[in-house]
């Protein structure tokens, strides 16, 4: 069936986008409105079609899209696989990672309303602290990948209730209140993030703590090699641990000898003298950067510490390394 609506959602990089609706067909009424709270676009779609309609989604965007569908049926479109139908309700969320492209989306007949909230992919980036298992999903996107559908889930009622009365706001809010809004909005896709966290917890296999330690190790010597930044509280959630029990797993298998914050710092010294040692092109200020030392004099001194020796001599000291510390990740 081709498609009878063709909706647009506006560029998350522009504050003065909005987005549209066009239809082929005189018997269906559609609208579109559009409202900016700082970082999160919002969009509310209303939708009234006599019959079943298939409707094209242009994202031209990439961004963390955050759908309530208020009222209405819909499936989402899936190539190779099933569809994904959606029902109506007012305290279930969806969220979708997607790329910018084009996306298909049947409805049914009746009127449909649609709640939307989203943001571009700079600002989950600058709040990924946050956001620990939505980023780690997102970056394990494949280069053919187009969307990421995350579980839906139910939230609290109240935080429901709040979530779709955003929508009654008027364009014109006072900063007071738009900045209000942007934190409850920050606040909204941390919980939701948290819900996965538990989710995955849940259902993922208990381990031992020797398996949890070494989950951490290959993690991280993994990151490092892609020169991404960490930090122990990461690492658990990237591992599907909470903080606690990984603290508890190094106690264990080290018999309190070690802790995650410095096996971290272990690993990320020896990742700083094989980059400084290896290549004359990154300096010593770019490498305190790359391992997430906001001063190179911080860098400098742990370093000294760990090494003897000062970064900017790591190449006379190639073929040094630094002593293996318990626990060794298993044979």
């Amino acid at each position: 069936m081709e498609p009878t609506l063709s909706i647009r959602f506006p560029a998350l990089s522009d504050p003065a986008a909005q987005a549209t609706v066009r239809t082929a067909s005189d018997e269906i009424s559609a609208t579109a409105k559009t409202t900016v709270i700082i970082h999160y676009t919002q969009t509310v779609i209303t939708i009234d079609t006599p019959a079943a309609t298939r409707a094209s989604i242009e994202i031209p965007e990439t961004g963390l899209y955050l759908f309530v569908l208020a009222a209405g049926y819909l499936v989402m479109e899936r190539t190779g696989t099933d569809d994904v139908p959606v029902t109506a309700s007012d305290n279930h969320c969806q969220a979708l990672y997607l790329c910018e492209g084009d996306y298909y989306v049947s409805f049914a007949p009746g009127k449909h309303r649609v709640v939307c909230f989203a943001s571009g992919t700079g600002w989950i980036q600058r709040i990924k602290q946050a956001l620990p298992i939505i980023n780690e999903i997102s970056a394990s996107m494949e280069p053919h990948q187009q969307a990421l559908i995350f579980p839906r889930y139910e939230l609290p009622e109240t935080l429901a209730k709040y979530l779709l009365s955003l929508t009654y706001q008027s364009a014109e809010a006072t900063s007071t209140t738009e900045l209000d809004h942007f934190h409850k909005l920050n606040g909204i896709i941390a919980y939701y993030d948290t819900l996965l966290a538990k989710t995955r917890n849940n259902n993922a296999p208990r381990r031992n703590y020797e398996e949890i330690v070494y989950a951490f190790l290959r993690h991280c010597e993994h990151a490092m090699l892609l020169q991404k930044l960490l930090s122990a509280e990461a690492v658990a959630a990237a591992i599907h641990v909470s903080p606690k029990t990984l603290n508890r797993a190094f106690r264990s298998v080290s018999k309190g000898a070690i802790t995650p914050g410095r096996m971290l710092q272990h690993l990320r010294m020896a990742t700083a003298h094989r980059i400084l040692s290896g290549s004359e092109d990154v300096s010593v200020q770019q490498t305190a950067l790359m391992l997430g030392y906001a001063e190179t004099s911080a860098f400098t001194k742990t370093y000294h510490k760990a090494w003897g020796h000062l970064p900017s001599e790591a190449r006379s000291f190639a073929g040094d390394s630094l002593p293996a510390i318990e626990p060794r990740r298993p044979e």
